[in-house]
């Protein structure tokens, strides 16, 4: 990278947001991913400390946008992108967690079966 200065949480944040209104990847803008490496080199650190990707995480936050912390890279999204996913309310979790459990059902041996495994035994 051609800076070797340290940027600020804010700086960093602008430059991330910047990012997502490039084109490239074959999209003209959007959400993406970047890697640790590529984060540590924009940033002009060797290592990145948990409290730093807070920070960063906070300002991104601020200006509209998400952090993902994936550990090996980051994900960049607009807030804007979750608007219209759809929201889950009382009665489609009470149908989950009422409903019996699949994978209890799933592993469960059928009537009968153990009385063959003894007799074939």
């Amino acid at each position: 990278m051609r800076e070797s200065r340290e940027l600020s949480c804010a700086d960093m944040a602008e430059r991330l947001v910047a990012l997502y209104e490039q084109p490239f990847g074959s999209k003209r803008r959007g959400r993406y991913r970047i890697s640790m490496k590529l984060v540590r080199s924009l940033i002009g650190r060797r290592r990145i400390w948990p409290e730093q990707i807070e920070a960063l995480r906070r300002e991104l936050y601020e200006l509209g946008y998400l952090l993902l912390d994936l550990e090996t890279y980051f994900v960049v999204v607009s807030q804007q992108t979750f608007v219209s996913y759809r929201r889950v309310n009382e009665a489609g979790l009470n149908a989950i967690l009422d409903a019996p459990d699949v994978e209890a059902q799933a592993g469960a041996v059928p009537e009968g079966a153990s009385d063959m495994t003894e007799t074939a035994g």
